[in-house]
């Protein structure tokens, strides 16, 4: 697989591991990674060619610290989950979020090979709400968050292929409550996208990860994932579960004084599904 190939499959970026890369002393020497590996460390939702059990919802894969990175001499620590979601027919999007495909086309038509982007992902950062996003989507099966949180910000990130075909669709909504940032993703699949479906977070710092299952007030299963903090001071957390196949996640990350908090917030966005 080309880095390019790889680059277009990201799906997911968690903004705590970003950030520790960020802060990474001036005098440090970062790592030249090729685009098979991103150079700030980030959380990712990759297709997989891997078999994934039948049962729905996530489970974890694998877990790892310090393993040697793909083309580095650094190393890199995560995880990987397998996730069972419906593969969504392109006609139960009734929005208007099929002009994205055709945009997406258009990338691909126009590519320059020695750009430094890669066409296949189109970004919209114009809608005020959550609930004009999941309008522009037009899935019935999309839930809205009936969530007492004021939004910070709302993305909705699109994944397609040269034929303008929609493989991806991603919204993320934002918040931040005291100090805890917290990024809901629902993410959506079409039926012209990869079989199967493996999350994966990855960090260029040495980092644990712990997995538990829990369930929500309506009996719901979950999974959570939570890591042995940064180098920023920032712990990260994650939860994880499927809804009428629409794949949901949160992250979540919180400095150690605030980690009840996040444990609160983690439950209470378990327990509107």
């Amino acid at each position: 697989m080309t880095g390019e190939e790889l680059l277009r499959k990201l799906e997911l970026a968690d903004p705590a591991y970003v950030r520790a890369a960020a802060e990474v002393p001036a005098g440090r020497r970062r790592p030249r990674l090729r685009r098979t590996v991103l150079a700030a460390a980030c959380v990712c939702l990759l297709a997989s060619a891997a078999a994934v059990a039948a049962g729905g919802g996530t489970w974890l894969l694998d877990s790892f610290t310090a393993r040697g990175a793909p083309g580095s001499d650094f190393t890199q620590s995560g995880y990987d989950l397998a996730a069972d979601v419906e593969k969504f027919p392109v006609s139960a999007l009734t929005g208007d979020i099929r002009e994205a495909g055709e945009e997406i086309a258009r990338q691909f038509q126009n590519y320059n090979p020695l750009s430094s982007w890669y066409p296949g992902t189109l970004r919209r950062t114009h809608f005020p709400s959550a609930a004009e996003a999941r309008a522009y989507i037009g899935l019935d099966a999309l839930r809205g968050l009936d969530w007492d949180l004021e939004e910070t910000r709302t993305t909705l990130d699109v994944t397609g292929d040269p034929q303008g075909h929609l493989l991806r669709i991603q919204l993320e909504v934002d918040y931040e409550v005291e100090g805890v940032r917290l990024q809901t993703f629902a993410t959506i699949f079409t039926e012209d996208s990869e079989d199967t479906v493996v999350i994966g977070a990855r960090t260029t710092e040495d980092v644990e990860f712990s997995e538990s299952l829990r369930t929500t007030a309506g009996g719901r299963r979950y999974q959570v994932i939570t890591d042995t903090g940064l180098a920023s001071g920032y712990y990260g957390m994650g939860g994880y579960l499927v809804e009428d196949g629409v794949l949901y996640n949160l992250h979540l990350a919180y400095l150690k004084e605030d980690e009840a908090l996040a444990e609160s917030l983690l439950r209470q966005w378990a327990d509107l599904f």
